[in-house]
């Protein structure tokens, strides 16, 4: 009988992908915050209204939740339902 080397399970791919995550995320935060420095986009964004708010992902997930469960009070709270 030969022997055949085993392609790593879906399980395993999983983890792998899931260990890299942090990484990818780590690396899109450093190119974001510094596009976000740009003078040119910084007018723009001004232009707009906007402000440029560069923070880690941790801080942007806090934001995130923070803004979800604000505005979700408000939309339960007014009893807005979609149409």
């Amino acid at each position: 009988m030969r022997s055949t080397p085993r392609s790593p399970s879906a399980a395993s791919r999983l983890r792998q992908r899931l260990a890299a995550a942090p990484l990818f995320v780590e690396k899109l935060n450093r190119e974001i915050d510094a596009v976000l420095t740009d003078p040119k986009l910084k007018a723009r964004l001004a232009d707009l209204g906007g402000v440029p708010m560069p923070m880690a992902p941790a801080d942007f997930g806090k934001l995130i939740a923070d803004e979800t469960e604000k505005w979700g009070r408000v939309i339960r709270d007014a009893n807005i339902k979609a149409e």
